[in-house]
């Protein structure tokens, strides 16, 4: 093995054996998390300071069999408690280093990992599921997070508009009794329609959306809100703030799409759908479905 101390700048270096290499990367930082960093090089400095005394340089040290001086064992024995020190110091401090840092080691899971908005209920957190002219329904796999293959469809019908949910919503309970006739909720997320002036062709992306309005979509005597919103700071749509100023035209394509859309050769429709509602009525639709999530899931940490 070989050891390299480095001297300069002030600052104290050590090449890290391979044996170390698996330990977590520490890392200076400025501002609030000085303080840390300020105990690791006032550390190293510590530990290290007796060997700049001893003029070992940079020349490398290799070990061997042979019996060490002993101002090389008091360095070497130094070098090891300050690897104990580091890693130590690492385990206790790593967090707060590290807390501000968006980066997650895995992928979470875009119905429970992701925040449900900036602004709820006024601007939500869209997965998109679909996009316009998708011929095949595609929904997130609830145990893996991934988009699985629900189905082609067997009508002609095209979805007008990005198609997708409202992450740690659940319609169950709380959004049942907000729709006439409806005896439960579906119990999955809250569904939400955003309206773009620009194209967006491909799924499994994340968008701001500012609700506007929804469809109370009864589906076999469950509850299935359609949320409509639109994309926020769109160039066309900006000002939109209820349905009603929406073209209707755009409305009534919702409306046709999610009354055919389930809709198989010989077989009777289940689906019904009521008056369209506005911004209001959404909103409260959108805290009903985050407070049957956190029933049946607990409230977000």
């Amino acid at each position: 093995m070989l050891a390299r101390p480095i001297f300069g700048s002030g600052l104290i270096f050590a090449r890290i054996p391979n044996r170390f290499q698996h330990l977590p990367k520490f890392e200076l930082r400025s501002g609030e998390r000085q303080g840390a960093s300020r105990r690791f090089v006032s550390l190293t400095y510590r530990w290290l300071a007796p060997c700049r005394s001893q003029r070992l340089g940079t020349r490398p040290i290799r070990l061997g069999r042979k019996p060490r001086p002993p101002a090389l064992s008091g360095y070497f024995t130094k070098y090891a408690l300050l690897f104990g020190d580091i890693v130590r110091l690492v385990s206790k401090e790593s967090n707060i280093l590290m807390a501000d840092k968006p980066f997650l080691k895995w992928r979470p899971h875009p119905w429970h990992g992701l925040d449900a908005g900036p602004d709820v209920p006024q601007v939500v957190h869209a997965y998109i599921e679909i996009c316009p002219f998708d011929l095949v329904k595609y929904e997130v796999d609830k145990e893996t997070g991934y988009l699985r293959v629900n189905r082609p469809q067997t009508t002609s019908s095209q979805p007008p508009t990005l198609y997708g949910f409202i992450p740690r919503t659940y319609c169950a309970n709380n959004v049942a009794k907000l729709m006439d006739g409806a005896k439960r909720g579906d119990l999955d997320p809250l569904d939400i329609c955003i309206v773009s002036e620009r194209p967006i062709n491909r799924g499994e992306v994340i968008l701001n959306a500012r609700v506007v309005g929804g469809l109370p979509m009864l589906d076999d005597g469950e509850a299935d809100d359609k949320i409509i919103a639109v994309l926020e700071n769109d160039p066309l749509w900006a000002t939109v703030n209820d349905l009603q100023e929406l073209p209707q035209a755009l409305v009534g394509r919702l409306r046709h799409y999610f009354l055919t859309y389930k809709l198989a050769p010989g077989q009777p429709c289940s689906v019904s759908i009521g008056d369209a509602y506005g911004r209001e009525h959404a909103e409260q639709v959108i805290t009903a479905s985050i407070a049957d999530y956190e029933i049946e899931y607990g409230e977000a940490r």
